[in-house]
């Protein structure tokens, strides 16, 4: 069932999502999100919006947070890129030249200022030339020539993810958090409050 501007507000509203933040995507949500948007339609639509505001917190953050200023905490991050407290300085408080740092060189980064241009960006962050890249020729929409769309409140930064969700998260996990949230990163990251908003976004969705 295609949901209105209210529809959604109510939604992000008992998920937690600030009124400023929800304000602003309420409307691209009820233009971008039909019947058809899934292949499962409405079943995937809490498992959906579940993860976006998890990977989002609660939609106020389209980029990744970069900006570390306590020591060891890049260490701990990246143990192989930083070994030592000493190694660790140039980039504390430095989010451009730390992204340069840990993802320079790799991902499709090949030109100087690489890492920063294509750090993690969107409601599920997309990282690294050729991961951009190919998400642009699957979609049309132009993400590694202006990765700016995926930073900013834009109905291409709701419908790259939408295309992103359809071709790496299979129908057949659809109502498993544990199995949906493995798809998204891999792992079990945050899955408590994955589970949370997924049951909140349920609540809403099939009352």
């Amino acid at each position: 069932m295609a949901r209105d501007v209210d529809d959604w507000l109510r939604i992000f509203k008992a998920a937690g999502v600030a009124i400023e933040d929800a304000r602003a995507w309420a409307p691209i949500f009820a233009a971008e999100i039909q019947d058809d948007t899934f292949s499962k339609g409405d079943e995937e639509l809490d498992d959906f919006v579940g993860q976006v505001l998890h990977e989002a917190q609660l939609l106020s953050k389209l980029e990744e947070g970069l900006y570390y200023k306590t020591p060891g905490r890049l260490m701990a991050t990246w143990p192989s890129r930083f070994p030592t407290l000493e190694s660790e300085l140039p980039y504390l408080r430095n989010p451009e030249a730390l992204a340069n740092k840990v993802y320079g060189g790799r991902m499709g980064n090949v030109n100087p200022g690489d890492g920063w241009r294509n750090r993690g960006s969107g409601l599920i962050q997309v990282t690294g030339a050729d991961n951009l890249k190919a998400v642009q020729l699957a979609t049309g929409i132009p993400v590694y020539d202006d990765p700016e769309l995926l930073r900013t409140v834009t109905s291409e930064a709701l419908r790259v993810v939408i295309a992103w969700w359809e071709g790496n998260v299979p129908d057949m996990v659809m109502n498993n958090v544990v199995k949906v949230t493995k798809a998204v990163n891999g792992g079990d990251i945050g899955l408590k409050h994955r589970m949370q908003l997924t049951a909140l976004v349920a609540k809403e969705i099939y009352a």
